[in-house]
């Protein structure tokens, strides 16, 4: 039931795309890993502008392995590896969440359990008009993790995560697009296309800006306003140093594309 987890250049995009022989990208330690890895590469990549993140198949990810869990039921792991593989699984979205390259989920297809929570974790989400998704936790008497959660509410706010995740309603891509959960949807055909050119349009933008502008967005959504305002105040000067600024000034006035500088460690968070 091991997931693989395929990389491809796409121009300043890498996609990444999880597959396995049973047809569900199921969630476990291992993928877990394999993403968190992947991501701390291309942020070393001056040539990887961009990350996405997909399923093979008809389906983005259905969760954790059901089999496995239940096989596991007679010698249940102690707590301390639980968590410790918890932990690994939970690098991926950590990944996604903290990496400064803006990342975009392209839903394909289910996205439940632990797959809805790396689609959460990712900055934009853009699905199949045949996607769906589903908390799927309380379906077999379990709670959220892979931070689910803590992603849902910040993207739904408390009231809409709150029904979403003990409601247990299977939600359509439409319906996922009216609440929030997704930004775009597309015919299947298409879904793939489109994400790549969202991801050049994103990926031919300054490195530097992009990593201030997020790191102000999640300081707007995690701290009190007036240290939020502090994060913005400080990237907007980072940014107006940088010599990406000036090159994007020029290069506005003069009709032509800019070119960027390496971004480096160039955005506050606190």
């Amino acid at each position: 039931m091991s997931t693989r987890l395929h990389q491809s250049r796409h121009g300043r995009a890498l996609l990444l795309t999880m597959e396995s022989a049973c047809g569900k990208n199921p969630v476990s330690a291992q993928l877990g890993l394999r993403i968190r890895d992947a991501i701390l590469a291309a942020e070393s990549d001056d040539g990887i502008g961009v990350v996405l993140l997909t399923g093979a198949g008809n389906v983005f990810s259905a969760g954790g392995d059901i089999n496995g869990l239940i096989a596991s039921f007679e010698t249940p792991p102690p707590d301390d590896v639980l968590r410790e593989q918890l932990a690994q699984s939970a690098s991926a979205c950590l990944a996604l969440m903290d990496t400064p390259l803006p990342t975009i989920a392209l839903v394909n297809g289910a996205a439940a359990g632990g797959g809805l929570a790396l689609a959460a974790a990712c900055d934009i989400r853009i699905a199949s008009q045949s996607a769906k998704f589903a908390y799927a936790y309380t379906r077999i008497a379990l709670a959220g993790d892979l931070a689910a959660n803590w992603s849902l509410t910040r993207i739904l706010g408390p009231g809409r995560a709150r029904y979403f995740c003990l409601a247990g309603k299977v939600l359509s891509a439409a319906e996922a697009l009216n609440i929030g959960l997704v930004d775009e949807l597309h015919a299947p055909a298409e879904l793939a296309e489109a994400g790549l050119a969202l991801a050049r349009s994103i990926g031919a933008l300054s490195p530097a800006a992009l990593a201030q502008v997020k790191a102000g967005l999640d300081a707007a959504a995690s701290q009190p306003r007036d240290a939020a305002i502090e994060v913005e105040t400080a990237n907007f000067l980072i940014a107006r140093r940088h010599p990406d600024h000036r090159e994007a000034a020029r290069a506005f006035l003069e009709k032509r594309p800019p070119h960027w500088a390496a971004p480096g460690p160039v955005s506050s968070s606190s």
